[in-house]
């Protein structure tokens, strides 16, 4: 909605310019969260139990925010919006004519003047740099409208998949063509979520199908299912936050019958005990959780996953917890879904594309 205002607006002035936060999540300091609730709001005390969540969830390390949960996007918007507050008296009281708008860490802005966008420039990195954060120079750019009012990652985007679903179902020659290329486009732009938003879009909202025209021929179609998945696990390296995602693709294969029980252990198995050995020894501990929850969910011999884990050299206690757990379906979230009184029966039957709000 924005981006569309934006470029409604973008008539009234002759430049844009364009820039991003450098190295956002991982620069992000945990404390500032207890600066932004006290800047914005005067409740200093509430970021203080969010800061320290955070930093019991990584360690009680205070650098850095989770690549790819929610609860990370949330924060970062309670950060980045006390930082807008403060550059908006800032603007104001200088009296700039200007437009600024921001997706996630990255800005634009209209004006009138280059000597005006470079101010304007100059008070959001100050801002920035109060809560350690600093403007990537290498992406910032001022330019003649409209160029730079759309988002490049989305402009690449929306160029590789047009019109593929327009029709029922995609030719699976086709497929895996496209996916290579989102997968080049998710490289390209790290920080955004492009292989997210081409996974959850190869599924009809409402009745789940696969958008994608299975071979008819069983060798072709085993062949098919088994590329996919490879290109499934790839995409784990390629883009570890998504890892929840591509797991639910997974079992959304499996649920849609695409995919068998034994079909699922058989092929998946092997492949999943690598990844979560890479990613013990990286120790991309979002990754690791999730392969531990999904072997144990889809009975693909807990056990061997959490041996793994177990002998790693992780000193996370969440990790630890769910790698010598006895249950053979732990539940991340245990204190979660009694507070809100979940059903257990239900919440275990619902996928995890569900669970990610992807429906």
């Amino acid at each position: 909605m924005a981006e569309e205002d934006l470029v409604i607006e973008a008539q009234k002035y002759a430049y844009v310019a364009k820039t991003d936060i450098s190295n956002f999540y991982p620069s992000i300091y945990t404390h500032s969260i207890q600066w932004a609730f006290k800047d914005a709001a005067n409740q200093e005390d509430i970021g203080g139990l969010i800061d320290e969540a955070v930093r019991l969830g990584q360690t009680k390390r205070s650098n850095s925010l989770p690549i790819g949960p929610s609860t990370s996007d949330i924060i970062a918007e309670i950060i980045l919006s006390s930082i807008d507050i403060q550059s908006s008296k800032d603007i104001k009281s200088r009296a700039l004519d200007v437009i600024i708008t921001r997706f996630k860490d990255d800005y634009r802005i209209l004006a009138n003047d280059i000597d005006t966008a470079k101010e304007c420039l100059s008070i959001i990195s100050i801002n920035l740099n109060k809560y350690h954060l600093h403007l990537n120079e290498n992406k910032t750019e001022i330019t003649n409208t409209p160029s730079g009012l759309f988002r490049e990652h989305i402009s690449e985007y929306k160029k590789t998949t047009r019109g593929i679903f327009k029709k029922n179902k995609i030719k699976h020659r086709d497929f895996f063509h496209i996916l290579n290329d989102v997968f080049e486009i998710q490289k390209k732009f790290p920080a955004q979520s492009i292989l997210n938003k081409f996974l959850n879009s190869i599924f009809t909202k409402k009745e789940k199908t696969l958008k994608i025209r299975l071979p008819k021929n069983e060798e072709k179609r085993t062949k098919f299912i088994r590329k996919f998945l490879s290109m499934l696990i790839i995409g784990t390296r390629i883009s570890p936050k998504h890892i929840g995602t591509i797991l639910g693709t997974i079992e959304q294969l499996k649920i849609l019958q695409i995919l068998s029980k034994d079909e699922l252990k058989e092929y998946i198995k092997e492949p999943l005990l690598k990844r979560l050995e890479r990613s013990l020894t990286l120790n991309e501990e979002m990754v690791s959780i999730w392969i531990l929850y999904f072997a144990s969910a889809q009975s693909l011999d807990a056990n061997d996953f959490k041996a793994l884990a177990a002998a790693s050299s992780s000193k996370s206690k969440f990790l630890t917890a769910m790698s010598s757990s006895s249950s053979k379906k732990p539940k991340l979230f245990p204190a979660i879904e009694e507070s809100f009184m979940i059903n257990s029966k239900k919440a275990a039957k619902t996928s995890i594309l569900k669970y990610l709000d992807l429906s």
